[in-house]
């Protein structure tokens, strides 16, 4: 007898499971919170060199005060071929004439446009010109953290359990956002934003793994989809947060507090009965599963957990090598991984970097995220493949058909702004599906066997494509202004589409029971029975 006939015995997703799953997928609204807080914290304003008080005996700012105020912007700020004021210099003033000179010196002091966010940790410790990649650094070092805790989560699940991981990464969560919050200096800040990666990381992926392990395989679908749309959710909200309070400081806070509330979970979520089977607690586990029977209505059978089957054993990732189809099949579903986390990470990240309102922007951002995720639950219709292909190929063509609108010559700029967000909207929403979709779709791909390990390692490289996601984001501080716009969405979209048409290599799992071994996921679908059989008959002859 397996787990998943004891789930069906007692429910699959009763009364019991969406109690607690409902607290579960609370947790992805503050994971969200802490995994993109960086639109509004490390904000890069419009911004220009402070004028001297010898120019302007008045205290200067971002908007003109006056005409005269206008005028010696004009006169002591340069500008590149783009009429774009130069941000890191002046022209210096000439005191024998009293007016500029030729010459330009490098400031020190900078105004900002505050129309958008009143103060992030760029204006409060003036991190541009010279220092402008520090914002970017900050990013990377969440998503250094992240593929830390990618690790990490796995070793402390199986060893102290998925519900005492989650206290560990609450807590934690906890304590650096409190000291981000009070940072005194930038490098303070970017150390515990790393370990924040890390325990945020801890708490989604315990809180995925403990909510999916009480679920029965029926639902596994709409739980997996489900705890993505309180992400979403959670997006939305940090717009909202983002909007009412303005100052980095009091907004990492806001996103902070909710943590001591998490805590209680402790004591609201019991453990996972799977790791208590594993680690031989069979009477802790038979007390949770006999709780969620009776709040289901239903009834476990005396003797149930006695007949438990041995669990499946697995195999190293050396037996790859004696599969080529599935080897394949591998690298195509790590190389998914690696383009649609840099991308959606990447798009989510440049909404701040989009023309137009920073707040339409990541509302329309977190909008198609949460629309994507409710079309996942179509693959009941369309299947997996097709979903994830055309969701890639669409989301790839929106960024990349996005760059031709910036050109159109008999369009406003408000028309041109327009059409940009919307087909970066599209990109989104398509690289969104494609996330969802290759998370379950190649957990039905993998054999048994091997599925935790090929699982983890999909999960790394998706950590991996993350770290470049900022850097891809913020490359318009690092190139000519004309093309600030357009390199982002031709990388993320020429990479996106790439991962999508190489999906069509994969098979379609659909209406297919799942391969359990090496031989059955080589062949699958179309042989695998007869590998099953082989490979078991194999096994019968090597006992005897």
């Amino acid at each position: 007898m397996k787990f998943d006939e004891i789930l069906t015995e007692i429910g699959e997703f009763g009364r019991y499971q969406r109690i607690k799953y409902l607290l579960i997928c609370c947790v992805g609204i503050t994971a969200a919170f802490h995994a993109l807080s960086s639109v509004f914290t490390i904000y890069t304003p419009e911004h220009r060199c402070r004028l001297d008080p010898t120019v302007f005996n008045s205290t200067d700012s971002w908007k003109s005060q006056s005409s005269e105020h206008a005028r010696l912007i004009d006169l002591y700020v340069p500008k590149d071929s783009e009429g774009n004021y130069d941000s890191c210099s002046l022209y210096v003033y000439d005191e024998q004439n009293r007016k500029p000179s030729n010459n330009t010196a490098s400031c020190s002091r900078w105004v900002y446009d505050d129309e958008q966010l009143i103060s992030s940790i760029v204006t409060s410790w003036n991190l541009v010109c010279d220092k402008k990649l520090l914002a970017t650094l900050s990013s990377t070092m969440y998503m250094f953290g992240n593929l830390l805790g990618s690790v990490v989560c796995g070793i402390l699940s199986d060893w102290l359990g998925r519900r005492k991981t989650l206290l560990i990464g609450l807590v934690g969560q906890l304590l650096s956002g409190i000291v981000m919050t009070f940072a005194p200096e930038f490098y303070t800040f970017t150390i515990f934003r790393f370990f924040m990666g890390v325990f945020n990381l801890l708490v989604f992926l315990a809180a995925f793994v403990l909510g999916m392990e009480l679920i029965g395989p029926q639902y596994r679908l709409v739980a997996g989809v489900g705890i993505s749309v309180f992400w979403a959710i959670g997006f939305l909200l940090l717009t909202l947060i983002g909007y009412a309070i303005k100052r980095w400081m009091y907004i990492q806070l806001a996103l902070t507090l909710p943590v001591l509330f998490f805590i209680t979970y402790y004591w609201w979520l019991p453990e996972s009965a799977r790791w208590l089977l594993t680690k031989g607690r069979t009477q802790e586990a038979e007390e949770i599963l006999q709780a969620a029977a009776r709040a289901n209505g239903n009834t476990l059978q005396p003797g149930t957990m006695e007949k438990l089957g041995e669990s499946q054993k697995t195999e190293s990732l050396k037996a790859l090598l004696r599969a080529p189809r599935l080897l394949i099949r591998t690298v195509i579903i790590f190389f998914n991984w690696f383009v649609i986390s840099m991308t959606y990470y990447g798009l989510s990240l440049n909404s701040g970097n989009m023309p137009g309102s920073l707040y339409v922007n990541l509302t329309l951002s977190a909008v198609a995220e949460l629309l994507g995720y409710l079309i996942c639950f179509l693959c009941y219709i369309t299947g997996r493949k097709i979903m994830h292909v055309v969701a890639m190929v669409v989301g790839g063509l929106g960024c990349i058909c996005s760059i031709p609108i910036l050109y159109i010559e008999n369009a406003t700029e408000e028309q041109k702004n327009t059409y940009f967000v919307a087909l970066n909207f599209i990109g989104k929403l398509g690289v969104t599906i494609g996330f969802a979709v290759i998370y379950f779709w190649c957990a039905e791909i993998f054999p048994t066997v091997l599925r935790t390990s090929l699982m983890g390692g999909s999960s790394t490289f998706a950590r991996i494509g993350s770290i470049f996601a900022p850097v891809i984001a913020d490359i318009g501080k690092l190139v000519p202004t004309k093309y600030k716009l357009i390199l982002p969405p031709i990388i993320f979209g020429i990479l996106t589409i790439s991962g999508g048409l190489l999906s069509i290599a994969l098979p379609e799992t659909t209406g297919h029971d799942l391969p359990d071994t090496i031989e059955g996921a080589n062949v699958f679908p179309k042989k695998l029975q007869r590998a099953e059989d082989e490979n078991d008959a194999n096994e019968k002859e090597h006992d005897v």
